[in-house]
């Protein structure tokens, strides 16, 4: 495992950290039974969106960029993971996108807005679901650390639902080239560990729980039918005014055909190895861009 695979996958809670989240304020319960919501994907493939979607639903409280695996050994009740889920909501509330103005020119911007037109985003009423938008870790942690973790989830009695979401792999390899700042070689090695941990997963979790299974690109493409499907595997409800409320904000410009990263022409055997390889590529044969 190279070193940033190590760092990503091996990271821990600090002493400072745990202190702030002490210190955070601690929420009522609502007494209702809550489902838990784990992500599973890769870096870059849609989780942020996911999880904002989910977000949005006035009984749902999803965290952001949170380590909540590393946290579980320091939670006692569900009380405890509650509590994190809105210290990592109201820590990320903070950050610098919350505090822009919703300017044509940021609704316009790379990534999708982080704000659903017409969601609660965050401001739950009575909490159904929580859960953590990391998607690109939790494979990894279902494939090696499944029992340490999955095991701590079920001492809370918290019932798991899971969703799967993935992207043309191409985009998703050259996303990281250019944020990550490597080569190409790196990132395509990077990309197969992710996808045989994914894989590890699933074919776990075949067998144990519900997956709910979404390509990036149909969220996109076909947004209020994806939607309706999220929020029915996470049995909440939710009226077909409101799923046309939030879908209107999604960016549809990812989708717009792009020409060919520069490097895909000398690894193209690679990436067309690895979707014959995976079934959850199966839809994208024969699309090597």
């Amino acid at each position: 495992m190279n070193s940033f695979l190590e760092h990503f996958y091996n990271r821990k809670i600090t002493q400072s950290t745990l202190e702030e989240i002490n210190r955070a304020p601690s929420y009522a319960e609502s007494g209702m039974e809550r489902h838990f919501a784990l992500f599973l994907g890769f870096e870059r493939s849609g989780s942020t969106l996911l999880g904002q979607i989910v977000n949005a639903h006035q009984n749902a409280l999803i965290g952001n960029e949170g380590l909540l695996f590393e946290y579980l050994p320091y939670c006692k009740t569900q009380k405890d993971i509650f509590d994190y889920i809105h210290y990592l909501n109201d820590k990320f509330a903070k950050q610098k996108y919350f505090k822009q103005q919703k300017t044509e020119k940021n609704l316009q911007s790379r990534e999708q807005n982080l704000l659903l037109a017409g969601g609660y985003q965050s401001n739950a009423e009575k909490i159904e679901v929580i859960g953590n938008a990391k998607a690109g870790r939790t494979p990894f942690i279902l494939s090696e650390r499944r029992e340490q973790y999955l095991d701590l989830l079920s001492k809370l009695d918290m019932p798991i639902k899971f969703i799967s979401i993935v992207r043309h792999p191409v985009h998703m390899i050259d996303s990281s080239i250019k944020r990550r700042g490597i080569s190409p070689k790196e990132a395509i090695y990077n990309f197969q560990l992710y996808s045989s941990y994914l894989e590890n997963a699933l074919t776990y979790l075949e067998t144990q729980n519900s997956v709910l299974n979404i390509e990036y690109e149909q969220l996109i493409s076909e947004p209020q039918r994806s939607v309706e499907d999220i929020y029915k595997h996470l049995e909440l409800s939710v009226d077909e005014a409101f799923i046309k409320n939030i879908t209107q904000s999604f960016d549809s410009s990812p989708l717009k055909r792009k020409s060919s990263p520069s490097w895909l022409a000398e690894f193209s055997d690679e990436i067309n190895s690895l979707i014959e390889k995976y079934s959850f590529f199966s839809s994208y044969k024969d699309t090597c861009l």
